[in-house]
């Protein structure tokens, strides 16, 4: 409605029990709908994983262990809860701009806070045509246990195996005694997006964001890279940039075509389009058949788990999630109700 909403968010991967709801409200239009207060809105968000994976099998050279299935085998599991409370104001809406600055407070029980201040705009250009920019920088600053986007496209990879390095879940990581984020200190960074609406035509859309290293980190780089030099190796810095690209071309009834690409762990700007294991792509187009009848391609680039093997050399692959290629082409049956 025009003073308040509900959203709720029921989703399912792998056993996962992950719950989302959001509601919002617009407390002065309860009582004063036309006065100039009524800009302001309230919101409640709240998000779960009831069965988080705490800790997974691990054979002794801390290697994760699967079932039967093929899954990972989940020795403890625990909650992770995340409570967010947010208050904006849109301050300007016209036929050129929409100027909406927010302040979004988040809590992960058992952990840490994040405080998030930004404004989100958007343009649109009066050149005859619907064409829209979405514009949102945003603040942000956090104590060194909490993590943003905690649920994010990577979670039901992390949330047995944190990064897919270890047998670490994510939920161990940030809420467990031993976790290396406890008594550290708090960061600082920045998130922008920004986006193209062409008519409802073609959308294309980016988001970055970026992180101060903290002490710790400073002085590990330093280390590294004073050892690289003695060595005389390459030295790589520590990444804290993440960038995400998505773009969708949904105007043609019998062909649409969408892309997304993701990295993480950017070191600088030569390091944003690269394809390797920190990075995950995916790339689909669809041609109608007949109604409800499309043929399916499809490439990507993800994150599959592989048990540690051994070759014919006597080599040792360590368990864990490999970046890998594949491509498919299929048929799918979808109806719009």
């Amino acid at each position: 409605s025009m003073f308040s909403d509900l959203v709720s968010i029921f989703g399912g991967g792998i056993d996962s029990q992950l719950i989302a709801t959001r509601a919002y409200v617009k407390p002065v239009g309860f009582f004063a709908p036309d006065s100039a207060l009524n800009i302001f809105s309230m919101g409640l968000s709240v998000a779960t994983d009831l069965n988080a994976p705490f800790s997974v099998d691990a054979d002794n050279n801390g290697e994760v262990d699967v079932d039967a299935e093929g899954e990972i085998a989940v020795d403890e599991t625990k909650g992770v809860t995340i409570i967010g409370v947010d208050v904006e104001a849109e301050v300007l809406n016209n036929d050129l701009i929409e100027m909406v600055p927010y302040i979004d407070l988040n809590f992960i029980s058992g952990a840490g806070y994040g405080l998030h201040v930004g404004l989100d705009t958007k343009f649109k250009l009066p050149i005859g045509i619907d064409f829209q920019i979405p514009v949102l920088l945003e603040y942000r600053h956090f104590a060194s246990n909490y993590i943003p986007m905690y649920f994010d496209t990577f979670y039901e990879i992390e949330r047995f195996s944190l990064a897919g390095q270890s047998a670490m879940p994510k939920g161990r990581y940030l809420l467990g005694d031993d976790s290396p984020l406890n008594d550290g200190e708090g960061i600082n960074g920045v998130y922008g997006e920004l986006g193209f609406d062409f008519l409802g035509l073609v959308t294309v859309a980016g988001k970055y964001e970026h992180y101060s290293k903290t002490d710790a980190e400073v002085q590990e780089e330093e280390a590294a890279q004073a050892a690289a030099e003695l060595d005389g190796t390459e030295f790589t810095p520590i990444g804290k940039g993440t960038f995400t690209l998505l773009l969708l071309v949904p105007a043609l009834d019998v062909l649409q075509f969408e892309a997304y690409y993701r990295r993480t762990n950017i070191t600088g700007a030569d390091d944003i389009f690269k394809f390797d294991d920190r990075s995950m792509a995916v790339a689909q187009a669809k041609y109608q058949l007949y109604p409800f009848v499309y043929l399916v391609a499809q490439a990507s680039r993800r994150w599959v788990f592989e048990e540690a093997s051994v070759d014919e050399d006597n080599v040792r692959t360590a368990a864990g999630y490999k970046a890998t290629d594949d491509w498919g082409l299929g048929v799918e049956f979808a109806y719009q109700f």
